[in-house]
C-alpha cells in the first residue's frame, strides 16, 4: 500500500490546480473485471466503473468478488475518477492476532502474558513516545536511544525480574545500543547517505514534515532494528553465565568465561545466519534486481555505490559487528556480577 500511496500522492500534486478537488475513499466490492474496465459496488449497492488504462494504482490483478478501498476524485468538470488503492485485508488481519494471542497465551501460559505485556509496553513507547517526539522535530537518535532504553529496561525486568541476571544483560544492551549508534552515525557520514531510499522517507516529505532529520531517522530505524537481537542474545548468554554457575558452584572464575564463551560462538554463529537470511528475505526483490544484472545494477562498483544496496549493507554489517562484540561483552560483565567467590 505504501507505494500506492506514494504514487497518488504524486499524482495528485502534480495534477493542474483546476483539475484538484475533494478526494475521498469508501469500501468495495469487485463485481466484474474486463480487460479495458474494473466495475464495483459499494455498500448501498452503488456500482462505478474505473477506467483501467488511467488507473495508476497498479491493482490489476483484481477478481470478482475481492474487497477494495477505492479513492474517488472529484474534478471541477463534474466527472469524478475512481481509482483502487488497496485490497481491504484488516478482518484477516484481525483473525491472525487473535490466533496468536490465544497461542502464544495457551503455549506459554505466564510467560506468554508477560511476553504479551512486553508486546504492548513496547509498542506504547514507540508509537506514543518515540514517534510523537520525532514527528514534532525532536532528535531521531536521542529519542531512540532514550526510548529504546526504556523500553530495554521494562521489558527485561517485567519478564526476568530484578537480578544480576537482568542487570548484566541491560548493561551489555545499553553498551551495544550506543557503539551501534556510533558506527551507524560514522557510516552514514563517510557513505553519504541521504535516508532516502524508502517510500516512506519522501512521503513524509511531500506531506510536509520535511523539519524532520531524514539521515537522523534512518539512524533510529537501524538502532532500533538492532535492540530486538540485543535483547536476545544479551539475556541468553546471561542465562548462560547463570545456569553454568548453578549447575557446578565450584567452578573456577577463569573456567566460567570460557565455558561460557564457547556456548556464546555458537550461538552468534547460528544469529548470524538467521540474521543473513532475514535481509534476505526482506529485501528479495532488491536480490532479484541484483542478479539480473541490469542498470543501475550492472557492474560490482554500481551495486556497491547505490544508496539502498549500501544502506542496506551498513544496516547489515554494522548490526552483525556489534552482535559479535556483544557476546564476550556481555560474557565479561555477567561473569563478573554473578562469579561468587567459594
Amino acid at each position: 500500500m505504501k507505494k500506492i500511496l506514494f504514487a497518488l500522492t504524486l499524482l495528485l500534486l502534480c495534477l493542474p490546480t483546476a483539475a484538484k478537488a475533494e478526494e475521498t475513499t469508501f469500501p468495495a466490492t469487485v463485481v466484474e473485471v474486463q480487460e479495458t474496465f474494473i466495475r464495483i459496488e459499494n455498500e448501498v449497492g452503488k456500482r462505478f466503473t474505473i477506467d483501467r488504462t488511467v488507473d495508476v494504482s497498479g491493482r490489476q490483478s483484481v477478481v470478482a468478488g475481492n474487497k477494495v478501498t477505492v479513492a474517488s476524485i472529484e474534478h471541477e468538470d463534474g466527472n469524478p475518477q475512481y481509482i483502487i488503492i488497496d485490497f481491504i485485508r484488516y478482518p484477516w488481519m484481525i483473525g491472525l492476532i487473535i490466533l496468536f494471542i490465544i497461542s502464544i497465551i495457551l503455549l506459554n501460559k505466564k510467560h506468554g502474558i508477560i511476553s504479551l505485556l512486553n508486546i504492548m509496553l513496547v509498542g506504547g513507547i514507540i508509537l506514543y513516545g518515540i514517534v510523537p517526539l520525532i514527528l514534532r522535530g525532536w532528535s531521531p537518535v536521542m529519542v531512540t536511544t532514550l526510548g529504546g532504553s526504556i523500553a530495554m529496561l521494562i521489558s527485561i525486568y517485567l519478564s526476568y525480574g530484578i537480578n544480576k541476571k537482568s542487570h548484566s544483560a541491560i548493561i551489555s544492551i545499553a553498551i551495544s545500543l550506543l557503539l551501534t549508534g556510533i558506527l551507524s552515525a560514522l557510516a552514514i557520514q563517510v557513505a553519504s547517505l541521504t535516508g532516502f531510499v524508502s517510500d516512506e522517507a519522501t512521503f513524509l516529505v511531500a506531506i510536509g514534515y520535511d523539519h524532520i532529520n531524514i539521515k537522523g531517522l534512518l539512524l533510529a530505524a537501524i538502532m532500533i532494528g538492532a535492540l530486538g537481537v540485543f535483547d536476545d542474545l544479551a539475556i541468553s548468554q546471561a542465562s548462560v553465565v547463570y545456569e553454568l554457575i548453578e549447575a557446578n558452584p565450584r567452578i573456577k572464575k577463569t573456567a566460567l568465561f570460557h565455558a561460557a564463551l564457547r556456548v556464546g560462538q555458537d550461538h552468534t554463529s547460528a544469529m548470524v545466519n538467521t540474521l543473513l537470511f532475514a535481509y534476505i528475505g526482506a529485501a528479495f526483490p532488491l536480490v532479484l534486481l541484483l542478479s539480473i544484472g541490469e542498470a543501475p545494477f550492472g557492474s560490482l562498483t554500481q551495486i556497491l555505490n547505490h544508496e539502498v544496496v549500501a544502506t542496506e549493507l551498513v544496516r547489515t554489517l554494522i548490526g552483525t559487528l556489534v552482535i559479535l562484540l556483544l557476546m564476550p561483552v556481555t560474557t565479561i560483565i555477567a561473569t563478573t556480577l554473578l562469579f561468587k567467590k567459594q
